[in-house]
């Protein structure tokens, strides 16, 4: 590795994240200690084509928390029943994040609520789901209370 590199962070609990390294120093019992900042690919080209900067809030507890990304949600049936695994992410790390999650059933007038849940982790999973269609909206909530714009998908459970 070397300075200004830029690698990733693998582990079965975590989504994959880039950083760029900005130094690494050799601790005195053979170790490492390695400094990085979270690595945004598409950073040149939003510079490139114009940076648009919000406003500072005149207060601590107003920062709200950025929009889920990326919210996939895999149908797998396991023992007679059918199972939900819902996956996202954030464009940054917030510390103390929590994700609210709303899963209802049908859709326009007819759509009714089947669950709700908070979580601190970015998948979940839903069981025991009867066949039809099911609408996901997923949003992070801040230490505060605050609320993120909601993310939201469909998916379906089509009957054997």
């Amino acid at each position: 590795m070397e300075t200004y590199g830029v690698w990733g962070l693998s582990l079965p609990s975590l989504r994959r994240r880039l950083f760029r390294c900005v130094s690494i120093r050799e601790n005195t019992d053979g170790t490492f200690a390695i400094t990085a900042v979270q690595h945004v690919p598409e950073k040149e080209a939003i510079v490139d084509n114009g940076a648009s900067f919000e406003p500072q809030s005149g207060t601590l507890n107003s920062v709200i928390p950025p929009a889920v990304q990326h919210l996939t949600v895999e149908v797998s049936a396991a023992d007679g029943q059918y199972l939900a695994q819902a996956k996202w992410d954030t464009p940054r790390v917030v510390k103390g994040v929590r994700f609210s999650l709303r899963l209802t059933s049908g859709s326009g007038e007819d759509s009714r609520l089947v669950t709700t849940a908070i979580t601190a982790d970015t998948e979940h999973r839903f069981s025991g789901l009867p066949p039809g269609e099911y609408t996901l909206t997923v949003r992070a909530i801040n230490s505060y209370g605050q609320q993120g714009e909601p993310a939201t998908t469909t998916f379906r459970i089509n009957a054997p």
